[in-house]
């Protein structure tokens, strides 16, 4: 069985939330924003994907070719992300958008060209992670600056969109989370020893756009769901997390303590298993407050202002 250090898990978590989220946009999208934004989507489940194989590498080769897999993901996050922005603020871009895209291309040669990395190496006694060359750090730069660029395009623009727009925005402006967990994996290949516990981070990017979906209809996505769909997904979705986090934290406990134990799994286990049903009920609760009855509100707000014009116009 492979070794699931937190960095592989982090991983996982990335690819089993984006993967989904990517093909309910791709199918359920049916502007341009929307399928340029599904891409953005799946270019972080690349990387998530690469990085739980990274993490459970012991083969420094098969690392390196994972490697290049994965960051062809990594270049085009920003890139994505940032096309569907324009395209969302309704801007024009003659020279910008191609840019963008030239750049990610010329890394992605350099990538197969053998000139981002210059090998791997073993960092936290647990997996391999690249070294990084100077056009490594150039392309990092610029994926700063492309994030940075697409984030302030959207704080600007909130300050004078539609009131009915507004939480769209905030959500994307909150998933920058996202973004600033992802500058963490950047830091090992530039032999700066800090641990990617960023890469936990990541996935709450897709929590955020997903509940801007359901709830605010980002990216004009616009459904109908029964409670008892919503209860399901959230509960199978937690239980996922759940797993996940039980599991990370066993292992760490295992490398800093240095113990082996089965029956403190076993423990662990029960214990979340006994909070998970409050935690159900929970879930039934702000479903109903953020879901349903806010539903409510704004349905009656509408019926009301269609009361008022109608009497305006008698």
């Amino acid at each position: 069985m492979p070794h699931l250090n937190p960095f592989a898990l982090s991983g996982l978590l990335i690819a089993i939330s984006y993967f989904p989220l990517f093909l309910f946009i791709l199918f359920k999208g049916k502007t341009k924003v929307a399928k340029i934004f599904s891409f953005h989507i799946f270019s972080v489940f690349i990387w998530g994907l690469g990085a739980f194989f990274m993490g459970i590498s012991s083969d420094p080769s098969f690392t390196t070719n994972i490697w290049k897999f994965s960051y062809t993901g990594v270049i085009f996050i920003p890139v994505f992300f940032q096309h569907a922005v324009l395209l969302m603020l309704n801007k024009r871009s003659k020279f910008y958008i191609p840019f963008i895209y030239i750049q990610a291309c010329f890394f992605i040669i350099s990538i197969f060209q053998n000139k981002m990395i210059s090998g791997v190496r073993l960092i936290f006694g647990s997996f391999y992670y690249q070294i990084g060359t100077f056009r490594c750090l150039l392309s990092f730069i610029i994926w700063i600056g492309i994030t940075s660029a697409g984030h302030l395009q959207l704080m600007y623009y909130y300050k004078k969109c539609f009131p009915e727009q507004k939480k769209q925005i905030l959500a994307l402006i909150f998933a920058m989370a996202g973004f600033i967990g992802g500058i963490m994996n950047f830091l090992p290949g530039f032999n700066i020893n800090i641990y990617p516990y960023g890469n936990f981070l990541v996935p709450f990017h897709s929590f955020i756009i997903t509940y801007a979906i359901l709830k605010h209809q980002l990216l004009d996505i616009r459904l109908v769901f029964k409670r008892g769909i919503i209860y399901s997904s959230l509960i199978g979705l937690i239980s996922i997390i759940y797993l996940i986090i039980v599991v990370s934290i066993e292992r760490g406990l295992q490398g800093i303590v240095g113990y082996h134990s089965t029956f403190t799994s076993i423990i662990t286990a029960f214990l979340v298993g006994v909070l998970f049903f409050p935690l159900r009920n929970r879930i039934q609760y702000l479903t109903d407050k953020h879901f349903f009855q806010g539903s409510h509100i704004e349905i009656s707000e509408q019926n009301k202002q269609l009361r008022q014009e109608i009497a305006q116009s008698a």
